[in-house]
């Protein structure tokens, strides 16, 4: 009797490694399906489903709304076409300094831990633009021929040009080739907010544009409180004052901004860490293996 403890610490460990090992199998959703590269020497940049990607880049992580076999990007003012048999839903992008883009290619199913949000539809509208090949809707392009591209608002609006009634933070975009723009408007219920702490505060100024672009996002003069969330953490940003292309250091490795861009030219820099409570990689290492062992071990010599 004078081991009968032992049996219950086993059935501790046991609980707590499964629990370890099932949270991994709920949250490392995506399968490398191919890796292809490109070329783009003759640009410091290239544009991949509306986001810019600099030439230095390393990994940098690109969304795409659906499953699809190739994508439209631009390498300056030319728009270039990369193909791939598996369909697939993200990108990761390493941009080098002599102009090799590679391409590594990947397919996520949605975690389980991260549920998308609903989305209720509020309204439909429609318009033409029949003189161009693209549109561009909150910095964002969208290709004639396009199918139900989603478009993230920053906050609930109605916009001056395509209005609607009920305030809405979503569109889905059809861009038909005769020019016809189909305007799916919705309100997706809204997720928790990641936990943000505040790291810093600075300043710039633009005075010779109208708007600036941040990470591929535009941010017109008056806008308030613009949130631009950052692939991963990291201590600068490069934007562009028109076409002037500028830089913004802090301190702080940090992953959001919020950008207020005042009339007088003046750029208020807000720079927060923000913490996603969910969705996180835990993988099992070579610690959680023997202790996987030690439990085997004990487990055959007390049942």
């Amino acid at each position: 009797m004078a081991h009968a403890p032992v049996p219950v610490l086993v059935m501790m460990m046991f609980s707590f490694s499964f629990q370890h090992i099932a949270v991994m199998a709920q949250t490392e959703t995506c399968k490398s399906v191919e890796s292809t590269s490109d070329r783009c020497r003759s640009a410091d940049y290239i544009t991949v489903n509306g986001q810019r990607v600099n030439k230095g880049d390393s990994n940098k992580i690109i969304q795409l709304a659906v499953l699809q076999t190739e994508v439209r990007w631009f390498c300056g003012s030319s728009q270039e076409r990369t193909a791939w048999s598996t369909p697939a839903n993200q990108l990761q992008i390493s941009y080098q300094s002599d102009g090799t883009i590679q391409w590594d290619i990947k397919k996520c199913a949605p975690t389980t831990t991260t549920p998308a949000p609903a989305c209720e539809s509020v309204e439909s509208t429609s318009d033409k633009c029949r003189s161009a090949d693209h549109i561009t809707v909150n910095g964002q392009r969208v290709n004639k021929g396009d199918s139900n591209k989603i478009i993230q608002l920053a906050g609930l609006q109605t916009e001056e040009r395509t209005a609607w009634s009920t305030p809405a933070n979503q569109l889905q975009i059809s861009y038909q080739s005769d020019g016809t723009i189909q305007w799916d408007v919705c309100a997706p219920t809204p997720t928790p907010a990641p936990a943000c702490e505040s790291v810093e505060s600075t300043s710039d100024k633009c005075r010779s544009a109208d708007h600036i672009t941040v990470n591929g996002q535009r941010v017109n003069k008056g806008d308030s409180n613009k949130i631009i969330q950052l692939a991963g953490l990291q201590t600068e940003v490069r934007w562009f004052c028109g076409s002037s292309q500028e830089r913004t250091a802090w301190s702080t490795p940090a992953n959001q901004l919020k950008i207020t861009y005042e009339g007088d030219g003046t750029i208020q820099w807000n720079i927060y860490k923000c913490v996603q409570s969910a969705g996180n990689f835990v993988r099992v290492g070579p610690a959680d293996l023997v202790m996987i062992c030690l439990i085997a071990i004990v487990a055959n010599m007390y049942f």
